[in-house]
């Protein structure tokens, strides 16, 4: 089955480049070969319990807004990097480039794999939970 052949190459990858995030883009912005991709980097980032977060739509359901600052230009330069370095965006590299222009400094984000609480933050869920219990047996 491709998707587990391509959901080994993405755990393969996140354990060798030791991945604390993946950012993709969101399923429904691609094309069927794109939303392959994004499942498989899911399924991948659940095993490895590294959070995924995607570029989406800015006013798509669940969406924050982040703003690149000063660094916008440089994280432009990335993504057309990025890009470029995929043969297989080869056709469709001018129009992505071009619609990267159009974008300004910030980028609209979701998490499709959110990250695992840490152990200080399920204590203090816990601790918080216990406390209103013991208020409202009062």
């Amino acid at each position: 089955h491709p998707g587990a052949d391509l959901t080994q190459l993405v755990r393969h990858a996140i354990r060798r480049y030791c991945a604390d995030l993946l950012l993709v883009m969101a399923p429904e912005a691609g094309d069927p070969d794109d939303t392959a991709v994004v499942l498989a980097v899911c399924a991948a980032a659940r095993q490895a319990d590294v959070p995924v977060v995607a570029r989406a739509a800015p006013r798509a359901s669940g969406t924050w807004m982040i703003d690149l600052g000063a660094d916008a230009a440089i994280a432009r330069a990335i993504q057309k990097s990025a890009a470029a370095a995929h043969q297989s965006q080869s056709e469709a590299l001018p129009e992505l480039i071009r619609r990267l222009d159009l974008l300004d400094g910030r980028e609209a984000l979701r998490w499709l794999v959110p990250p695992s609480p840490s152990p200080e933050h399920v204590t203090t869920i816990l601790a918080a939970r216990g406390k209103s219990h013991e208020h409202d047996t009062r």
